[in-house]
């Protein structure tokens, strides 16, 4: 097992909260897309399954309304992350002369 040192390196770790809601939208739009059909694809429908449709899809866009949530909260914990790591790496720096 070798020994790994860490350094916080903003240009590699900075962008890290914004790539992560990137993917999450990209999750989030899929799932929004999941029930989108338009009134006129529903025309032929019996009322029972457009009730059901409809269920479903305000269910799959509550789930990706808290899905955007939760990315957006991950992604500000990661900021604070890099954050605690930058400001513990200027410490550093400064009491032991690095």
């Amino acid at each position: 097992m070798s020994d790994v040192t860490y350094a916080y390196n903003p240009n590699s770790l900075g962008d890290a909260p914004d790539q992560l809601l990137a993917f999450a939208q990209i999750v989030i739009d899929h799932v929004r897309g999941l029930y989108s059909h338009d009134q006129k694809a529903l025309a032929g429908w019996s009322d029972s399954s457009k009730f059901e449709y409809e269920r479903r899809r305000l269910t799959w866009n509550a789930t990706a309304d808290d899905m955007a949530r939760k990315a957006g909260e991950a992604a500000d914990g990661l900021r604070d992350i890099l954050g605690l790591m930058e400001q513990t790496e200027r410490t550093n720096a400064a009491a032991f002369g690095g």
